[in-house]
């Protein structure tokens, strides 16, 4: 029942050569996110 596995057999590459266009919903995400202020992230972690 048990499958003799090499460990090279399988490999996951990812490809991480790639840009976003600027007009895509993530770059509007990522400026939203940019723009909180980091003292608001310090309040939660304090409490």
């Amino acid at each position: 029942m048990y499958k003799n596995y090499i460990t090279g057999q399988t490999a996951l590459t990812l490809n991480l050569d790639f840009t976003i266009p600027n007009n895509h919903l993530a770059n509007t995400i990522s400026c939203f996110v940019d723009s909180i202020p980091e003292e608001h992230f310090q309040a939660e972690r304090l409490n």
